[in-house]
């Protein structure tokens, strides 16, 4: 039992936090990014703003995870 692998949704917030907000890499969050903006711009860097929002009761949701894109001209997207 203690070797049973769990699944966590990459839409809930925590599955969003472990997929993508590696500070330290952040290839995988850059690629995903650029596939759903279908653009020319390249995103080049990614910084993570933490505007987060945690939930006041238990069962509540809470979070808000803003993203701030650089691309390769040096041009601010908020994502």
């Amino acid at each position: 039992m203690e070797n049973e692998k769990k699944f966590i949704s990459s839409l809930s917030d925590y599955g969003f936090k472990v997929a993508f907000a590696d500070e330290s890499n952040s290839l995988f969050l850059r690629k995903a990014l650029q596939a759903l903006i279908q653009g020319k711009r390249r995103i080049k860097n990614v910084q993570i703003l933490r505007n987060e929002f945690t939930g006041i009761t238990k069962d509540s949701r809470g979070g808000v995870f803003d993203l701030l894109c650089i691309d390769e001209k040096n041009r601010t997207l908020y994502c």
